[in-house]
């Protein structure tokens, strides 16, 4: 299917995150991009719990301190890194990491 620009890095800024959408064949892929420590993380933005996407806010995915990211729909805790739930109802499952690359400054998903 091919990849899919998400934004451009200097939309990411360290300790903020990003949602988008992408849309296949009339399937829509949501994702979510969080940089920590120059450290740069993709995840598909769904709750392993009920499959709903992690965020109420555009662009909201990150806890009160920003160490971890957070499902608004029933308070979730996943690691920043692997994407693992350290807290809810889907504890010990995982966010599904999306493949990316970044190619002239510009971060692209492939789906």
């Amino acid at each position: 299917m091919g990849k899919h620009i998400f934004c451009t890095m200097a939309d990411l800024v360290e300790e903020k995150s990003l949602g988008f959408d992408v849309k296949v064949n009339g399937k829509v892929h949501r994702f979510l991009a969080v940089k920590k420590n120059s450290c740069l993380r993709v995840f598909y933005n769904n709750c392993p719990h009920i499959g709903a996407p992690l965020n109420i806010l555009p662009n909201k995915f990150l806890d009160s301190e920003k160490k971890h990211i957070l499902c608004s729909n029933h308070g979730a805790l996943f690691n920043l890194e692997d994407g693992y739930c350290i807290k809810g109802p889907c504890i010990k499952k995982s966010l599904t990491p999306a493949k990316f690359e970044v190619e002239d400054g510009r971060l692209f998903v492939h789906i």
